[in-house]
């Protein structure tokens, strides 16, 4: 599978993930915003997300699969950081054939690049605390 812009392989993209520590484990989440850009979404941001997290709801709670962070950004009031699974269920629940291209990037990177990344930093953690006096 290849980018969706670039036509590079999904492990070189620059997708910006945030990895948060939740009960002991980094737990890999991606900004709702960075989502919408990537669906390339011909509607405002803020509406889109309130309205697909609501009619998910049944699936999706708040403070388990996705977290509203109020904003210190200029012009930004509301960010919502969902995690991967929550981000391959709306970019599924998209009709356009790119929210299946979307979906099958989280998939890739879950299941191929994350787990190696986080047994890197696991590792380098251990290793860091054993070199610490």
């Amino acid at each position: 599978m290849n980018d969706l812009h670039t036509g590079q392989p999904p492990s070189q993209q620059n997708i910006p993930f945030i990895f948060t520590a939740i009960g002991g484990y980094l737990t890999p989440f991606i900004d709702g915003r960075v989502l919408h850009q990537l669906l390339e979404l011909d509607c405002d941001y803020l509406p889109w997300i309130k309205v697909r997290l609501d009619e998910y709801s049944i699936c999706l709670e708040e403070g388990e699969d996705y977290y509203l962070v109020l904003s210190n950004k200029p012009g930004l009031s509301e960010e919502y950081h969902l995690t991967i699974e929550a981000a391959m269920s709306l970019a599924g629940l998209e009709p356009d054939a790119n929210g299946g291209k979307v979906r099958e990037l989280f998939v890739f990177f879950k299941t191929m690049v994350f787990p190696k990344l986080l047994d890197e930093i696991h590792q380098q953690i251990i290793s860091d605390k054993r070199t610490v006096h």
